[in-house]
């Protein structure tokens, strides 16, 4: 009996000497396929990521690296699995980003780096989609923009400082919706207006940096209606139409408009202001002292070849037309005499640039060749 006990025990011990030494110190998987302890993933340029297993669940430290063997990554896994808190690390060692993993999509609050270890910034997460406050941060660690979100769309309000100043609106479905303000960094309005839905409607303001209204925009049905500039003449605000604009010129110091109802106007603000203020999608310099509208272009004599005789007798006085020659002019040299729907105070030459624009936008039976 004795002897059968023993041969017992031997066998025992002997079977578990035996598959303890079958189990590897990495790497194992068992019997279901599952990976079970320790584990190192290796490839050709070698280690991947180091961590341990439970029936195939990480648990506790993970480790990831680079093909330089430099961290990149630590991760702490808890939840049985389902979630793990993340450390991201740039490659001169410093932290690149900290959030949290909740079923392998990003949640809660993350914070991004810069390879200064600077936070610039700051983001909330739901089921990997953003989620709430997010923020951005200069290298001084001053806010320089916020959103709000609601599962990756923009939804509440936004906010937004540069070195020109700010502005602010809301969103709703990821389209500005409501109230739209700007300032210039001194404080002075620069923009105000609404958005419906990504566009703008109703009246519109512009103002310069002096704080003095440069435009006014109105718009119905998301459609431009209005544009009117503001000109200042003798300390007195005057809105003019766009629309009612003949053309504007200027002698180096005084600034005349004149109205297509014959009014003229003398503003005190520069002829490069009021270039800006009355924009180019419906005006065109002909000159760089010389502003027209497009829709009141008429046609172009253009100079294209020249005799001595027409020179003496018609431009003694213009350069350009001292050309003595019989041969073609260049495009980029050519001038031409600008003819408007309405008189002009001068004759007006453009140059091949402002012949090729005003060719781009009408057919070729008002470009009138001389």
């Amino acid at each position: 009996m004795k002897n059968y006990l023993k041969i017992a025990i031997i066998c025992f011990f002997a079977g578990f000497s035996q598959v303890a030494q079958s189990v590897p110190d990495t790497n194992y998987v068992d019997e279901r396929g599952l990976r079970q302890g320790p584990w190192r993933e290796t490839n050709e340029r070698g280690v991947i990521f180091e961590g341990q297993f439970i029936d195939g669940v990480p648990y506790g430290r993970f480790r990831h690296f680079d093909r330089f063997d430099r961290t990149i990554a630590i991760l702490d896994y808890s939840r049985e699995g389902h979630a793990a808190e993340v450390t991201f690390f740039h490659p001169n060692g410093r932290i690149r980003a900290t959030g949290f993993y909740l079923e392998r999509l990003r949640d809660s609050t993350w914070e991004i780096f810069d390879t200064a270890g600077i936070l610039i910034e700051r983001v909330n997460f739901l089921d990997g989609m953003r989620h709430g406050l997010s923020e951005l941060f200069d290298r001084n660690g001053e806010l320089i923009e916020s959103t709000e979100w609601y599962r990756s769309l923009r939804n509440g309000r936004w906010w937004q400082r540069t070195e020109r100043g700010e502005q602010w609106t809301m969103y709703r479905n990821n389209l500005s919706h409501g109230l739209y303000e700007a300032h210039f960094a001194n404080g002075n309005p620069f923009i105000r207006g609404h958005h419906e839905y990504g566009l703008r409607e109703g009246t519109w303001l512009f103002y310069h940096e002096t704080g003095l209204l440069d435009r006014v925009m109105l718009f119905e049905n998301h459609r431009l209606l209005r544009k009117q500039i503001a000109i200042h003449v003798r300390g007195e605000d005057i809105l003019i139409d766009a629309d009612s604009v003949g053309y504007m010129h200027t002698n180096g110091r005084i600034v005349e408009i004149r109205m297509l109802d014959g009014t003229l106007y003398r503003p005190s603000q520069t002829f490069e202001q009021l270039v800006r203020s009355f924009g180019t999608e419906n005006f065109f310099l002909a000159t760089s002292q010389f502003l027209a509208p497009f829709r009141l272009f008429d046609s172009l004599i253009v100079q294209t070849d020249y005799d001595e005789s027409t020179t003496q007798a018609h431009h003694t006085n213009d350069p350009f037309f001292a050309r003595r020659t019989t041969e073609r002019v260049p495009i980029e040299e050519q001038r031409a005499l600008l003819i408007l729907r309405i008189p002009t105070p001068y004759d007006v030459y453009v140059d091949g640039e402002v012949i090729q624009l005003l060719r781009s936008i009408t057919d070729d039976s008002s470009i009138i060749p001389q």
